[in-house]
């Protein structure tokens, strides 16, 4: 790579983690008053299938506790697809089905696109944009049925088997009563790379839900997470 390409990309990606930051900092006036959750657990894992060199099957299930991992939430299972447009563009389109512990339960369409590049040997960065469409229930006055999702992630690639990365997500609702960011995520984890086939990501993330307009009922929730990955 030529040191002008370089200092392009370099400077691209200063710009939108800058960008980020700005966002996840307006956000977090938002947390004065907030009440803090004592924690979640998710674990999960998914297995991976690529058709050929365009198209890709992935398969995803996780389940989520709250409450210091005491409290059952949630589980979910997503397959999706995705297709290689370019060498740094990707198309994905998905389905969620949910099942949670209040016995109700939700389904999931998204579709997304996502540009991938590396700046040098050792850093990638990647940027999704996701619009995703939520069928609920019993849908109550705070669910959410359509959202944009800005993802950013930054891996850094230097040992065969670790990849440390950090990254982040805003989510912006489009429904015609809630039209805002209502939350945000960051987080920083580390990949592991197992055997040939599998793969493990541990994961610390802080989310920032206030979709409520009361500041009191506003929660924060810090998240670990464990995932596991088959390739076949």
């Amino acid at each position: 790579m030529n040191i002008k390409a370089f200092i392009k990309k370099t400077d691209t990606c200063l710009k939108c983690g800058v960008l980020l930051f700005f966002v996840l900092f307006w956000c977090s006036s938002n947390t004065l008053m907030a009440q803090e959750r004592d924690g979640s657990l998710w674990a999960g894992g998914e297995i991976n299938y690529n058709f050929n060199k365009k198209w890709r099957f992935n398969t995803e299930i996780e389940a989520r506790f709250s409450d210091t991992a005491t409290h059952f939430q949630s589980v979910y299972i997503e397959p999706s697809f995705r297709y290689k447009l370019t060498k740094t563009w990707r198309l994905d389109a998905s389905y969620r089905y949910v099942y949670r512990s209040s016995l109700k339960h939700s389904q999931r369409v998204g579709v997304g696109i996502s540009k991938g590049w590396k700046i040098n040997k050792h850093w990638q960065v990647q940027h999704r944009l996701r619009y995703q469409r939520d069928f609920i229930s019993d849908p109550s006055k705070n669910d959410i049925e359509q959202s944009l999702r800005l993802n950013t992630n930054i891996d850094y690639e230097r040992h065969p088997r670790l990849t440390p990365n950090i990254g982040g997500e805003v989510f912006y609702a489009l429904d015609s009563k809630f039209q805002k960011i209502y939350r945000y995520r960051g987080w920083g984890s580390l990949g592991m790379k197992l055997s040939k086939q599998w793969d493990c990501r541990l994961r610390y993330i802080y989310q920032n839900d206030f979709r409520k307009d009361d500041k009191e009922k506003r929660e924060i929730d810090h998240i670990v997470e464990a995932f596991f990955s088959l390739n076949l």
